[in-house]
């Protein structure tokens, strides 16, 4: 019986031994796991980078729109993360320390009189603002600075010694501040300065001024008089500036302010000592070349209590009569005159006592007068 032919195809297949076997069905490939969100710094981790349970679950804590996920509480709109309140630009902005500056910028210009004395204020305070309220210290420095002083918590500057018009008349100082704290608000040790102004002192000439009226008539200033006889004259002064009510033994060397009546001299400038004897000055002064008749005329005021008080108690029962004179220079006086035939002339000056020259010539040396005569 014959064979059958064998099948060529499936002799190849079976001759194959390369031949790959039928796959079986493929099993599904797993999905990649997510790679995780970068960490938010500042952000809580409770498990793992995709969340405990679901990625969308309300309790997976980490999850990537969870309440971690960069829009909660701690994500990456949370305290931390630029707009908060620890990085500079949030709520801790009063840590930084605000410098202080002075409020007129750059430049200031004060005055003062030259008679004025040490310690007497140079204008207004040199003043500076501080947005935190800090103590402000302030100083001076420059070429000038050894000719003021200035207060060190007003920033008020102050004379210091004797100032002349004719011989300086113009300052420059400068002035500095600090609130003696670092840009952070820590102390310094030693303070720097924060901020200075250059301040130009002008030095004033003194011009103080006297006006005579007749008592109860202010309307304008008196001239001349009907005749000899008594009248009473009301005295105002203004910028008497410099003076001084301290005792004169106490060595103040500030001029003291002198009213009184005089004769008109016949001839030649007012002699002071001549002419000006009002009830007791010769007698006061020990000057015995008086004109006749200027005893008479009236007493004499000054606004040093101590020297009336020296004059009362040791220099032969002198009696000196008190004038006031207020902090801005100014003073009114009603004074009673004898007025002499020829007229008289009203005196208002400034003098320095010499307490050590007491009972002596020269005991008051007159500095500044000013007078106004009156014709009878």
């Amino acid at each position: 019986m014959a064979e059958p032919e064998p099948d060529p195809e499936a002799e190849t297949e079976a001759a194959d031994p390369e031949a790959e076997p039928e796959a079986a069905d493929p099993e599904p490939e797993p999905e990649p796991e997510p790679e995780p969100e970068p960490e938010v710094e500042g952000a809580e981790s409770d498990g793992d980078e995709t969340g405990g349970d679901d990625s969308s679950g309300p309790d997976d804590g980490d999850g990537s729109s969870g309440a971690d996920d960069g829009s909660g509480s701690d994500g990456s709109s949370g305290g931390d993360d630029g707009t908060g309140g620890d990085d500079g630009s949030g709520g801790d902005d009063s840590a930084v320390n605000q410098a202080p500056a002075f409020d007129e910028g750059d430049s200031a210009a004060r005055r003062v009189v030259e008679n004025a004395s040490p310690g007497d204020p140079v204008g207004d305070p040199v003043e500076a603002g501080d947005g935190d309220g800090d103590l402000l210290i302030y100083s001076l420095s420059g070429a000038d600075a050894a000719s003021f002083a200035i207060d060190l918590f007003t920033g008020q500057i102050q004379t210091r010694g004797a100032l002349d018009h004719a011989t300086r008349a113009t300052y420059t100082l400068t002035v500095e501040v600090s609130d003696s704290k670092d840009a952070g608000g820590n102390a310094e040790q030693p303070a720097q300065t924060d901020d200075t102004i250059e301040v130009t002192v002008t030095v004033d000439p003194w011009r103080p001024t006297l006006t005579v009226y007749l008592q109860g008539d202010t309307s304008a200033p008196v001239t001349s008089v009907d005749g000899a006889g008594p009248q009473t004259f009301t005295l105002v002064g203004k910028n008497w500036t410099g003076l001084h009510t301290t005792p004169a033994a106490m060595g103040n060397s500030n001029p003291v302010l002198l009213l009184t009546s005089c004769l008109v001299p016949d001839q030649g400038e007012l002699d002071f000592y001549r002419q000006c004897d009002s009830e007791g000055l010769h007698t006061f002064a020990s000057v015995m070349s008086a004109d006749e008749g200027s005893q008479d005329l009236s007493g004499l005021y000054v606004s040093d209590d101590g020297l009336r008080t020296l004059a009362a108690t040791t220099l032969r029962d002198t009696t000196l009569e008190a004038v006031t004179v207020a902090s801005d220079g100014s003073f009114r006086l009603d004074m009673p005159v004898n007025v002499p035939a020829g007229g008289v002339i009203i005196i208002a000056a400034a003098g320095n006592v010499d307490a050590a020259a007491l009972s002596k010539p020269g005991l008051i040396t007159i500095i500044k007068a000013v007078t106004v005569e009156i014709s009878a």
